[in-house]
């Protein structure tokens, strides 16, 4: 895909073009080939004006050609007129004209196109570089002079094989991966799936060219997690090999105390690990990767800069707070500002680091660092307060999230602020409960909303940079399970809320769950989409929640695409002083994703021994209430779908533009619980009397981690979000004991982590209870290829294309128990180089 960092013809900085999503970034004066050769290719190429003019000292672009004349001298043919509104902007249609490129030169010089301000869609930039590439082709004819039909794209085979659409070099074997798209089977996607006959043309502009770095969770600002690379495709995933890995330990790890909690809210080491388990933490981190240096976090509350093609540590620095569990972010600076990774911590800081050094940046801050709890509401006592994931970036702006842990009720206020990257300064702020006077202010009833605790963004939050919105996705307000002291819908907890990005002013909202008593946050990071149905293009957002639901909104409005209906809920399990909100949104499409409701018949059976253990779960004191969706928490114990974790979860989903799909892992795991009194007013959420050894909170054998209802117990689902349906769904991991016993593969109820999707016809993933990360076909959900990791795999995975020609594949793993706690590395896979 050929990204966006910059519209309008502006300046940039001279020592430092920034890289813009899916392109290169230039560093003038740079001694690298690649750099040399990309500065002179822009310096002649067709539109690339604004650095001439300014070293030529003019403050003014060059005046357009007159429209109508300049009409004449291109050819008609789809793509036109798009590239007269384009081109025309910042300089006149000669410099078209008079140059001739194949169908690299031409995608590469429309990146630079967009980069400078050219505002075209992904599909549009398809059509410029399919009609710059068949009328001023290399052996394209002259302007004015007719195309013969079906010369154009003839012409372009002939200049243009196919090897270099793949960003390989140009001495590699004829074995290399380069060529595997061609050999793929008829029925796997190919870099054209998905496009129509009349779009398909001598080259689809998300090839494996058009993408060399990872920069942001969720590569894309709109968090698509899709890469078009195809170097590694169905044809010869199974061929991978690690190609490099980093150990994340280190000689003189602290302790947990000094490090704060490893994930949820429990910093108590694991049993498993015994007295060394500092020595194995746990990391969440993705990386991102800009110019072939990668850039992440650890367990260690270390951040370290790597070379991207062999792992060699550029450099490593002890941050002076710990970072945030799931990765950093970069900011490609700006005119006098050098380009910085910039993070929260898990005590509330927000801190820059100059991305070539590590170093602090001076300039931001107070010497680095910005304390993101001053101006916070908070009580002096407030217990915990931390950045759980990589911050938002919009333009000069960070946005970081907030995590105040799931009690007490009130002390930690939460709201969404933007500051100044090159500052460090307050921009703007929303207040997530709305306060006096704002919107939705009404619906927290007799002083409810005041100092209110939780309402937060922990998860992710995205970007429409073409309309400078950014969707941020919000949990419940604390405390979770009980509600008597927050009567009413609770704005805006658990909704999606859509913010001008330059102002922080709401636009639109749309609550996913009324009334929270059961922990179903939204915390995955908001999806932008294009969905294509009743022949029209919506702009649409897809939200998932921990309740397994996927709502597709309408991007601009906030409106279902497919439709929402409040369906009734039961008030089957009364707590005193609370009472469900009594409709729930269920939208009538994609169908859940997550296992909604239990009833005794659905008790498990994949052995005797096991479907015997659960029963006497169930019988336990007098027997347990089931029921569902939306199944209340109570005095009476209850099994519980989906539990408090899911569902989906901040991993989220990928979705490939081209197919449509949305691909996202879910688990099925019940809680079993009951409200008792807490002796403070409230109630909390514990388990049955008299529990099973390992039980803990849910409807399960914890020993073994099979849960107590018929599988499936996890899932990899695609969903065409065309027309609302499930694709396929499969099993996501299996257990070694039931896999001897010849069970058909059940999934696993464990795991968080998200996956990828890329133009090589691939969903990456690992997410699973065994220590296993996959690759699946996208168009039909097979599992194509394998790795046993033999270790935890809770984070998202990236890919990238090396300067060396090489598409790599990389996810950290580690550090939590499986098997017990074991060392976190990083795992970097690329295709053998023969």
């Amino acid at each position: 895909m050929i990204g966006r960092r910059y519209r309008g013809c502006e300046r940039r900085n001279e020592t430092h073009w920034p890289h813009y999503q899916g392109g290169i970034s230039l560093k003038t004066g740079s001694e690298s080939e690649i750099g040399r050769f990309m500065l002179k290719f822009i310096v002649a190429s067709a539109f690339v004006t604004l650095p001439l003019w300014y070293a030529a000292g003019q403050t003014e672009a060059p005046k357009a050609v007159n429209a109508g004349a300049a009409a004449n001298t291109l050819p008609d043919g789809p793509g036109k007129q798009l590239v007269l509104k384009n081109c025309q902007s910042c300089h006149s249609l000669e410099r078209v004209t008079s140059k001739r490129g194949n169908a690299d030169d031409w995608a590469k010089t429309v990146s630079e196109m967009i980069g400078r301000g050219a505002n075209l869609s992904d599909d549009d930039a398809d059509t410029v570089v399919e009609y710059l590439t068949a009328h001023f082709g290399i052996a394209a004819p002259q302007p004015g002079q007719a195309t013969p039909p079906g010369k154009a794209s003839q012409s372009v085979s002939s200049t243009a094989p196919s090897a270099a659409l793949s960003a390989t070099p140009a001495s590699a074997p004829s074995t290399a991966p380069s060529a595997a798209p061609t050999a793929a089977p008829s029925t796997g996607p190919t870099a054209d799936a998905g496009r129509t006959e009349e779009s398909k043309g001598p080259l689809n502009v998300r090839g494996a060219h058009a993408q060399t770095n990872w920069p942001r969770f969720g590569n894309e600002p709109g968090a698509e997690r899709y890469s078009p690379l195809t170097q590694i495709n169905t044809a010869n995933v199974g061929r991978l090999q690690v190609a490099w890995k980093f150990d994340t330990t280190v000689a003189d790890a602290p302790k947990p105390e000094h490090l704060g909690p490893m994930h949820g809210d429990s910093s108590s080491p694991h049993p498993a690990a015994g007295r060394r388990f500092h020595l194995f933490r746990g990391s969440e981190s993705e990386p991102v990767v800009v110019d072939d240096v990668l850039y992440m976090s650890t367990g260690y509350g270390h951040v370290v800069a790597l070379n991207a093609e062999t792992g060699e540590k550029i450099w490593d620095i002890a941050s002076p707070h710990r970072p945030a569990m799931r990765g950093v972010s970069y900011w490609p600076g700006t005119k006098g500002y050098a380009p910085e990774i910039v993070y929260g911590t898990m005590d509330g800081w927000l801190i820059a680091l100059d991305a070539k050094t590590g170093k602090l940046v001076p300039s931001f801050g107070v010497g680095g660092m910005v304390d993101l709890k001053i101006g916070q509401v908070m009580s002096p006592d407030y217990p915990t307060w931390s950045v759980r994931s990589p911050v938002t970036i919009y333009k000069n702006y960070v946005l970081p999230g907030c995590f105040p842990g799931e009690k007490p009720a009130f002390g930690g206020r939460c709201d969404i602020r933007a500051f100044d990257m090159r500052t460090g300064k307050l921009v703007w702020t929303f207040h997530t409960v709305p306060q006096p006077g704002e919107r939705n202010h009404n619906t927290w009833k007799d002083g409810q909303w005041e100092n209110r605790s939780g309402v937060n963004n922990w998860g992710f939050m995205s970007v429409d940079v073409k309309r400078g919105l950014i969707f941020v996705p919000l949990g419940s307000p604390n405390t979770d399970f009980y509600g008597g002291d927050r009567a009413g819908l609770n704005l805006y907890g658990n909704s999606i809320v859509a913010l001008d990005a330059n102002t922080g002013k709401l636009k639109w909202y749309f609550q996913t769950v009324h009334h929270d008593n059961w922990d179903y946050d939204d915390s995955s990071a908001p999806i932008l989409i294009t969905v294509k149905h009743g022949g029209k293009e919506i702009p649409a957002v897809a939200q998932t929640d921990k309740d397994g639901y996927m709502y597709i909104l309408n991007r601009e409005t906030g409106k279902p695409v497919y439709g929402v209906k409040e369906v009734p809920i039961k008030n089957d399990n009364p707590n005193p002083g609370d009472s469900n909100w009594p409709t729930e949104p269920i939208p009538v499409k994609p169908p859940p994703l997550a296992r909604e409701s239990f009833s005794p018949d659905e008790i498990a059976t994949v052995t005797p021994e096991h479907e015997q253990y659960c029963k006497t779960l169930l019988a336990l004191e007098g027997g347990a209430m089931t029921g569902g969706p939306f199944a209340q928490y109570g005095p009476k114990l209850r099994v519980i779908f989906p539990g408090w974790t899911g569902g989906t979860n901040w991993g989220g989903g990928a979705y490939d533009p081209k197919l449509g799909y949305i691909f996202i892992g879910s688990k099925d795991l019940g809680n079993f619980n009951k409200l008792v009194p807490d002796g403070h007013g409230g109630y909390t959420r514990v388990g049955p009397d008299n529990a099973p050894p390992g039980m803990g909170d849910y409807f399960w054998d914890g020993k073994k981690g099979w849960p107590c209802q018929q599988p499936p117990w996890g899932r990899l689902f695609a969903v065409n979000v065309n027309t609302g349906d499930i694709a396929w769904q499969v099993p996501l991991g299996s257990f070694a004991a039931l896999d001897k016993l010849g069970i058909p593969k059940t999934g696993t109820p464990l795991g968080s982590g998200g996956g990828i999707a890329t133009a090589g016809g691939l969903v990456f993933i690992g997410a699973a209870a065994d220590g296993k990360f996959r690759a699946f076909d996208e168009r039909t959900g097979k599992q194509l290829w394998e790795t046993d990791l033999n270790v935890t795999i809770n984070a998202t995975p990236i890919t990238w294309m090396g300067k060396n020609g090489k598409q790599y594949i990389a996810v950290m793993a580690g550090g939590t128990p499986h098997n017990g706690a074991k060392p976190t590395f990083l795992y970097v896979w690329s295709l053998p180089s023969e």
